[in-house]
């Protein structure tokens, strides 16, 4: 095998091909390099208004679009810078670089800027004035529950309890008791000097007539065995406590169109006489006790009873149409008597005084049976004193 020769300055001789060693630091000198295909021509822009040859504009690429981020109150991040080739602004480039090439311009956004919004696309301080507002409106309503629980509610179901407390050092005050004056309340005391036949109580639960009239008959019907001359002796009260009915009430009730001015003693005694067929009924009355002119208030009476009107509501029983007026009667052991006369047979009011006392009975035999009975003087009073206390 030939041996190339490699040395510096070697020259081959003609003819001979050019073998070079490889390992000689000239081996790449004079050896062909790899062909280039040149730049292809720059394409100018025609001139504005004449028509553009071969040249192409590249696309526009479409604008980012932004969308606002609705999961967190941070505003989006600021657009991404797009630079855009037109026309214009390569002819624009190609002026400035002296006609070595073009090069693209930003592209400015013509859009608005967004604005910047919470997640909600509200405000961001209105949840805490609801919420402020919410917080406001549930006290008013629990301070209206407590005044309407404190003022209505339970004074109903504990009427007795103190809702308000008292001021602080408020003393209490100390009321006394008002004590009415002591009323005397009289205890029945009978005009007669010995006990009659039979004694009784007549009861009303209120004073009227017809009440009066209805327990006054079934007295009698209860007392009443037919036996002749048989004296009961009663006692009107009224109530359950069985209050004694005092004399003007009587009197009021049984005489109504007349008013009896002649001062009169509180207790009265009524008697009933059995004639044998029926039961007649009388009554014995005292001035008070203090009448001075006992003549002068005895015809004050006299005047006054005559003088009525509703006399029948003495009996019983009906007495029929009564006599024209009084007339003197038979004196009974001294004693002058009146007497006024009906259409019944043996009816009649006969009346007369004894003392202080006047005796008015429905039937002459029972006025003449009891009137040595009755005493001469009233007898002195025995009343119970009663005081009632009330705190104010």
């Amino acid at each position: 095998m030939d041996e190339l020769n490699n040395q510096p300055g070697f020259v081959p001789p003609a003819g001979e091909p050019n073998r070079v060693n490889p390992m000689s630091p000239n081996f790449m000198e004079g050896a062909p390099g790899p062909e280039i295909p040149p730049p292809p021509p720059v394409l100018n822009n025609p001139p504005i208004g004449e028509t553009p040859g071969a040249f192409v504009a590249p696309p526009i690429p479409p604008a980012p679009s932004v969308t606002p981020t609705t999961n967190s109150p941070v505003s989006p991040p600021p657009p991404k810078q797009v630079d855009i080739r037109t026309m214009a602004s390569d002819q624009s480039s190609f002026r400035t670089s002296g006609g070595t090439g073009v090069t693209p311009q930003a592209m400015k956004s013509m859009g608005k800027a967004p604005k910047k919004v919470d997640s909600a696309g509200r405000p961001v301080g209105g949840d805490k004035k609801k919420a402020l507002l919410i917080g406001l409106g549930v006290v008013v309503f629990l301070a209206a529950a407590a005044a309407v629980a404190n003022f209505f509610v339970l004074p109903i179901f504990l009427p007795d309890v103190e809702l308000n407390e008292p001021p602080a050092g408020a003393t209490e005050e100390i009321v006394e008791p008002e004590i009415t004056p002591t009323i005397p309340i009289f205890t029945h005391v009978s005009y007669f000097t010995e006990p009659v036949d039979v004694s009784a109580e007549v009861n009303v639960n209120t004073l009227s007539l017809e009440s009066l009239n209805a327990a006054l008959d079934q007295t009698a019907v209860n007392k009443a065995d037919g036996e002749t001359g048989v004296v009961t002796e009663f006692q009107v009260t009224q109530g359950l406590t069985g209050s004694p009915v005092t004399t003007d009430e009587f009197l009021a009730t049984l005489l109504p169109d007349v008013q009896f001015t002649t001062s009169m003693e509180e207790d009265f005694t009524g008697f009933m006489y059995d004639t044998g067929t029926e039961v007649r009924a009388g009554y014995i009355f005292a001035l008070d006790a203090e009448t001075a002119d006992l003549e002068a208030a005895k015809t004050l009476f006299e005047d006054t009873f005559e003088a009525s009107t509703s006399l029948e509501n003495l009996f019983l029983n009906d007495p029929g149409t009564p006599a024209v007026a009084f007339k003197e009667g038979a004196a009974v052991t001294g004693i002058e008597t009146r007497w006024l006369s009906y259409s019944n047979p043996g009816t009649s009011i006969d009346y007369g005084w004894k003392g202080p006392f006047v005796v008015i009975s429905t039937s002459f035999d029972g006025f003449k049976k009891v009137l040595p009975k009755i005493m001469e003087a009233l007898p002195l009073a025995d009343t119970t004193e009663t005081a009632t206390t009330t705190e104010t």
